[in-house]
């Protein structure tokens, strides 16, 4: 999305400036990773829907959080946008694919600790 001042494009910028924070957010879901891998190692095929349930939980809130970081604290630059004469529709995928690479990598961050840790058969 190109901003109405210059020919920058300002939701990918600012996603570069908050790599501290989603390193942050890696980093608390390779804890969960290693965390839930730890108390399931070597669980038997019975006990699999209580990893499942928390591995959702797990990743749900992790997920929560960059989703927070990613619409709410840019209501301000959302509505300044958006009152220039930008398309809403527009700003609000663009700032979703962006997104997209973080969405693909949490989750295999978070299984690189689990999966050998619990070793499914």
């Amino acid at each position: 999305m190109l901003s109405p001042g210059g020919n920058k494009c300002t939701i990918l910028i600012k996603q570069f400036r908050l790599v501290k924070s989603l390193l942050m957010d890696l980093c608390l879901v390779l804890l969960a990773g290693g965390m839930l891998g730890a108390l399931r190692r070597n669980a038997t095929l019975d006990k699999f829907f209580v990893l499942q349930t928390l591995s959702s939980l797990a990743i749900g809130l992790t997920a929560m959080l960059s989703s927070l970081r990613c619409f709410g604290n840019n209501r301000t630059t959302f509505w300044r946008e958006s009152s220039t004469g930008i398309n809403r529709l527009s700003y609000f995928l663009a700032v979703n694919i962006v997104q997209l690479p973080i969405i693909i990598i949490t989750p295999m961050v978070y299984l690189s600790l689990l999966y050998p840790l619990v070793s499914p058969r």
